[in-house]
């Protein structure tokens, strides 16, 4: 599976669901950020299920995303963004937000989850951050 892929398109499209809000890959998103914003952090391991030439093989990609803010609550509602974003639902049961990876072979999102929350947390400089880790399984 294509990890620079998958995080690049997880990058963007936090972006886009969480209403433009800022989102950089294991990086501030620019120089001077506009706060609230969020930092992706793609984790070095993810896991599988089936051998890797199976094509019912599901991976396990494990992110945090780190919302930042300059107040608590500036963090808390990026983080609540970001939770939206992932794993908000529809009353129907279905996301909230659709989650394409693309790639090729085109890859499918067939679930996603909440790991830790890692609640609000004061980083220094006047920032708060809230480091949360989630998963999504793709076949």
């Amino acid at each position: 599976m294509q990890r620079r892929l998958i995080g690049a398109t997880l990058r963007k499209w936090l972006s886009d669901e969480t209403g433009g809000k800022e989102v950089g890959l294991a990086e501030a998103p620019s120089e001077k950020p506009k706060m609230p914003y969020a930092i992706l952090y793609p984790t070095p391991g993810t896991t599988t299920v089936g051998g890797f030439s199976d094509p019912n093989n599901i991976l396990t990609y494990i992110f945090q995303v780190t919302s930042v803010g300059r107040s608590h609550e500036q963090a808390a509602a990026m983080s609540d963004a970001v939770f939206n974003a992932i794993l908000g639902t529809k009353p129907n049961g279905d996301w909230l937000h659709a989650l394409d990876l693309g790639g090729t072979p085109a890859m499918s999102v067939v679930d996603r989850r909440l790991d830790s929350f890692g609640g609000i947390v004061p980083s220094g400089d006047n920032m708060f951050i809230s480091p949360d880790t989630y998963r999504i399984e793709v076949q």
